[in-house]
């Protein structure tokens, strides 16, 4: 659990991939030094890989919308400032 663990910390920038390979493989290779059945501990770092990767990429969608949201409003804030302004000033 702890290999496993440790090595799906440092791969959180990899792809989906590459994450479910290695934390599988470091659940296999933890529960066969550790003497255990390795089915269980490989199904749970596959799932937990897998699952993981979906949660994360959601939140890095959720906050990239909200950003660009915020961005456009504070856009559209300048513009209606930047009309008024020309609307008030005199006419020649």
């Amino acid at each position: 659990m702890g290999l496993a663990g440790f090595t799906g910390w440092t791969r959180t920038d990899q792809n989906l991939h590459s994450n479910v390979q290695l934390n599988a493989g470091s659940a296999y290779l933890g529960s066969k030094i550790a003497g255990e059945n390795s089915k269980t501990v490989v199904v749970s770092a596959t799932f937990g890989a897998t699952s993981g990767y979906g949660l994360t990429a959601v939140i890095e969608l959720v906050i990239t919308i909200e950003i660009t949201n915020t961005e456009i409003q504070e856009e559209i804030k300048y513009f209606n400032k930047q009309k008024r302004e020309k609307d008030n000033e005199p006419k020649n």
